[in-house]
């Protein structure tokens, strides 16, 4: 009723002005919650419309440079994907084979069960641990990914290992010793040699697996 006698004979302007002094600020947080509420609904959605075109496993690497570089960034714009395209990064895994314990224990199961999965698509780790998951056939060879030509240019930097089920030398690996990995990105020394390889178990189109492999041996 106070409300009503305050604004009678007020004219539809004077009362629109009246509302607006007294209750600006309840309107402008009324609109800013809804606001913030749209952005997050418009940001969930582009969360979960984003693709992940590959995801790559770092094992013993320099954590922290992995994670502050924009190679992957630049991988994305190199090849011309789309705004919303991502890779997946994990650096967080080390496992010491030189009596590393409970946490090089715990790195190895969690290793065995994303092969198992196919939770990852590219490995890379020091030489001595990649030998070791070849040992488990974790890796698929090669010549099934690249073209001939491809394994041409990349003969001097193939990793063999033997295959526990045939016992051929197969093709497994790339080393990573003389690219932008160690020289220039630093993810991991040139004496860990390094290497790169493609999970048996692999979900990734084999498109962008080459070309992720073309853009590690730069």
């Amino acid at each position: 009723m106070e409300k009503k006698k305050i604004t009678e004979g007020m004219t539809g302007r004077q009362k629109a002005a009246w509302f607006w002094y007294y209750y600006k600020w309840f309107v402008i947080l009324a609109v800013g919650l809804g606001l913030f509420a749209v952005w997050g609904a418009v940001s969930v959605h582009r969360e979960y419309n984003k693709e992940y075109i590959a995801n790559v496993q770092f094992v013993n690497c320099e954590t922290y440079t992995v994670d502050q570089s924009d190679y992957f960034d630049r991988f994305l714009n190199e090849y011309g994907y789309e705004e919303d395209t991502l890779i997946g990064v994990d650096s967080t895994v080390e496992v010491n084979l030189d009596g590393g314990g409970q946490s090089s224990a715990s790195g190895l199961q969690v290793l065995a069960a994303m092969f198992l999965t196919g939770e990852m698509d590219l490995f890379i780790s020091d030489e001595p641990l990649f030998a070791l998951e070849c040992e488990k056939n974790a890796f698929a060879d090669l010549r099934t990914v690249l073209t001939e030509s491809q394994l041409e240019t990349y003969a001097s930097s193939l990793y063999y290992a033997e295959n526990p089920e045939t016992g051929e030398q197969v093709p497994c690996g790339l080393y990573l010793a003389d690219t932008a990995v160690c020289r220039t990105e630093q993810f991991y020394r040139a004496e860990d040699s390094p290497v790169i390889g493609v999970a048996s178990q692999s979900q990734a189109a084999e498109e962008d697996v080459v070309r992720l492999l073309e853009y590690f041996m730069k």
